[in-house]
């Protein structure tokens, strides 16, 4: 996780803006509350990189 900070910082040192919001893209509150969040701190938003990452619990279980 720290390399992923540290990656950001670049970023932002290079002049980037930076928002790094959690939520699950399955809950449509949740989804609704980040994209107001983006766009009260940057207006209109007309791109997003999206980086979802996977918790240590297995999504599918594996068949044996």
């Amino acid at each position: 996780v720290s390399r992923k900070i540290h990656k950001l910082q670049e970023l932002e040192v290079l002049g980037a803006e930076v928002l790094v919001v959690k939520a699950d893209v399955t809950n449509r509150e949740q989804m609704e509350a980040a994209i107001t969040h983006a766009n009260n701190r940057f207006g209109q938003i007309n791109g997003v990189i999206h980086n979802a990452v996977e918790s240590q619990q297995e999504f599918l279980p594996k068949k044996r």
